[in-house]
């Protein structure tokens, strides 16, 4: 799919990556839960969530994707509407540690 489509509809801004990928990024820190970050960007293209189900239904992926730095003991459960929300609009949900990096 187009990237400019992609940024036109979701009014978001974005960076392409290899193979022509689009993504969003935002950084959250300090005390922030994992599941407020979750919701701010759920809210954030809740009003598209038709697009975004076009775009998998057209075999193509819909990824939320977390990184989290290593150094740092993190953990939460993260509520069942919050990852309903995210099934109901065909988003992924992936998560990465990197055991190296430092959370400064």
């Amino acid at each position: 799919m187009d990237s400019k489509l992609v940024t036109k509809t979701l009014n978001l801004d974005y960076k392409v990556s290899r193979s022509d990928r689009w993504s969003h990024v935002r950084s959250f820190s300090g005390d922030m839960k994992i599941s407020d970050g979750l919701l701010e960007i759920l809210d954030d293209v809740y009003p598209n969530r038709y697009f975004l189900k076009e775009i998998t239904d057209s075999s193509s992926i819909v990824q939320l994707y977390l990184q989290l730095p290593g150094s740092v003991n993190q953990g939460e459960t993260i509520d069942s509407s919050i990852l309903q929300r995210m099934g109901d609009m065909g988003i992924s949900f992936g998560i990465e540690v990197f055991p190296d990096w430092s959370e400064t």
